[in-house]
């Protein structure tokens, strides 16, 4: 059981399979922050945890989709980051920006949200053209022509 080896190689993280998952996330994250945050994060991963859980009840979201929203959610966190970082602390500002990021007038969320639809469909359609049995016309296809 020697190992080494200064590098440690870490488990690949599960996919997320609903929204669902990504309410429970966001609930654990927020549970963390009320203990080890200071009010302000906290305010910001509640905002979080009350959008998810709208987002969630809202629409019905299919897997693929769900990566996506991850990524978005990402995003506003990494802004509210830096912003925190820019200010040199200064989080009340920066938590009230990132706060009204969690709604559905969010440019990039409506950007993602205008995607969805075209990429299923498109989906659907590369999914039910290799599903499709080959036609046959018949006589009576034929005779319909006319």
């Amino acid at each position: 059981m020697q190992n080494s080896s200064a590098a440690v190689t870490a488990p690949r993280p599960p996919m997320v399979s609903s929204m669902g998952d990504l309410v429970d996330a966001a609930r654990i994250l927020c549970r963390y922050g009320q203990e080890f945050f200071a009010q302000l994060v906290h305010d910001v991963l509640e905002a979080l945890l009350a959008f998810a859980q709208q987002l969630d009840g809202w629409h019905t979201w299919t897997t693929p989709d769900l990566p996506d929203h991850v990524f978005w959610v990402n995003s506003v966190l990494e802004q509210f980051r830096s912003l925190v970082d820019s200010s040199n602390g200064g989080v009340h500002a920066s938590s009230l920006q990132t706060i009204t990021r969690f709604s559905l007038n969010d440019g990039e969320l409506q950007n993602l949200m205008h995607a969805l639809p075209r990429r299923s469909t498109q989906h659907s359609q590369r999914q039910g053209s290799h599903k499709r049995p080959p036609t046959t016309t018949t006589q009576y296809d034929q005779g319909n022509q006319r």
